[in-house]
């Protein structure tokens, strides 16, 4: 009995700090802390509240150091223009020559002109087979009369644009979670013209990444093909009656002048006639 004694004591004791409202008020405080945490006082407005998330550091140093081992982000492009005896053969080679270098063609259009047949092509071709196909092309045809090549590094602007993307896909996460724990309708409508904002900036923010990782993996080389027409004199013999016909002809197109200028002033003919009749007639008399 004495060695029961002391643990009934001790049960008892238990049970009467449970019993305490203190423990119930810290365990309902506990429960309803996850719930507000986010929101400010109820009577301050939510455009005075920080509701952007605190940016962790930790992620931000996983983001540079992922960044610093990427490989650099350059857009090529280059124009040429190649004079070949035969276009079609040449478009012929042409063909073979991208197929190797694993590019097609995005473009091309065919002008006959009155001297010069030419295919105007954009090509696109992995950014790492842009300068052998260029060599390629210089070694295939022999008089390339123009050519320009551009490198621009765009490395930077790249890990920039995709660390904001980053940010405000993050940015847009919390205040979603914001949103669940908003309690007035206010605070409701603020937050979710937030997240509209925020939604149309990651959906422009997507499409330029789309473009720089496009121009960045693939590079455009425009190339002109140009087949020049020889133009054929033929110096007509002279003689008697090539003159003469040449002649005959020239005297027939004046004489259709004349007669064409008689019929377009035939009015004032008629009125200087009527004129020297009238004078005359007053002289006589």
């Amino acid at each position: 009995m004495r060695r029961v004694l002391p643990f009934l004591l001790l049960l008892l004791s238990t049970l009467s700090c449970n019993e305490d409202p203190s423990f119930f008020t810290n365990t309902s405080e506990a429960s309803t802390s996850s719930f507000t945490e986010g929101l400010a006082d109820a009577d301050v407005p939510i455009t005075q509240r920080e509701l952007t998330p605190p940016v962790n550091p930790s992620s931000q140093d996983v983001v540079s150091s992922t960044a610093e081992t990427s490989l650099k982000k350059i857009i090529k492009n280059g124009s040429l223009v190649i004079d070949v005896d035969s276009l079609y053969r040449a478009k012929a080679t042409l063909d073979k020559i991208i197929k190797q270098f694993e590019g097609y063609y995005d473009r091309e259009s065919f002008q006959d002109e009155d001297y010069s047949l030419r295919y105007n092509l954009a090509i696109r071709v992995p950014v790492n087979s842009f300068d052998p196909l260029v060599s390629a092309l210089e070694n295939g045809f022999n008089r390339i009369t123009d050519k320009e090549v551009s490198a621009v590094d765009v490395t930077s602007q790249y890990k920039d644009i995709e660390s904001r993307l980053s940010s405000k896909k993050t940015a847009l996460e919390q205040y979603r979670n914001i949103l669940k724990k908003a309690q007035t309708i206010k605070e409701v409508l603020e937050v979710q013209d937030y997240i509209r904002k925020l939604e149309e900036e990651i959906e422009s923010t997507t499409v330029r990444l789309k473009q720089l990782q496009d121009q960045t993996s693939y590079s455009t080389l425009n190339v002109t093909l140009i087949q020049k027409i020889p133009v054929e004199y033929t110096q007509e013999e002279k003689s008697f009656w090539t003159d003469a016909s040449h002649a005959f002809t020239s005297g027939w197109n004046g004489l259709e002048a004349f007669l064409i200028l008689l019929i377009r002033v035939w009015p004032f003919l008629i009125i200087t006639a009527v004129l020297i009749w009238g004078i005359r007639r007053l002289r006589g008399s």
